[in-house]
């Protein structure tokens, strides 16, 4: 394959995965009913932030929900 078709690749999957994740958090907003207008304006700013940045902040996200919750990866991330 060549390089300009990995590339496209690459784009199109950041776009996808970019777009599912952004959809699942935007659903999330909108079923907190105690958001005023502000609050809602700031989490949706921090949506489109975290959109475009998500390969760098779903790992911390998921590294915070271990640490959060009992999971069995808890024992990999936790210092001994």
């Amino acid at each position: 394959m060549s390089t300009t078709t990995l590339s496209w690749l690459g784009f199109a999957w950041y776009v996808i995965a970019g777009f599912m994740l952004s959809k699942t958090w935007y659903i999330y907003f909108q079923g907190d009913k105690d958001l005023n207008k502000h609050d809602l304006i700031i989490s949706l700013l921090a949506l489109v932030v975290t959109t475009l940045l998500w390969p760098i902040t779903l790992p911390f996200t998921y590294l915070e929900l271990v640490r959060k919750h009992n999971h069995p990866a808890r024992d990999l991330f936790e210092k001994t």
